[in-house]
């Protein structure tokens, strides 16, 4: 997966309703470490959100993922799962704009 927003916000839907209390030890984001999350279960807790509490770096590799801990709020088991993204590239400008005259200028120097 490539181009994730630096600002990630994914949504996961399941089949059954899950277990909120499962969720802080099964979610993970990493990149060198832990990146911290907010999440939220909607759809009656079959769908879950999870975003980045802040701006991911650009043009990294990260991975997500939901261990075994997960369950169902009836007890269901989860197998685990994970996916490594790349975010996009981050479009902001790294140096103060110029001029063309003073681009020149630089140049000639």
């Amino acid at each position: 997966v490539v181009d994730v927003s630096l600002e990630m916000d994914l949504v996961m839907e399941f089949s059954d309703p899950l277990d909120a209390s499962s969720i802080p030890q099964a979610l993970r984001l990493t990149r060198n470490g832990n990146v911290p999350v907010q999440y939220v279960l909607e759809n009656e807790g079959k769908k879950l959100r999870i975003k980045s509490q802040n701006k991911l770096q650009y043009l990294s590799k990260y991975q997500v993922s939901l261990s075994n801990q997960l369950k169902g709020k009836d007890g269901q088991s989860f197998s685990g799962w994970n996916q490594n993204f790349f975010t996009k590239v981050d479009p902001t400008f790294k140096f103060p704009q110029i001029s063309d005259e003073e681009l020149m200028t630089k140049v000639q120097e």
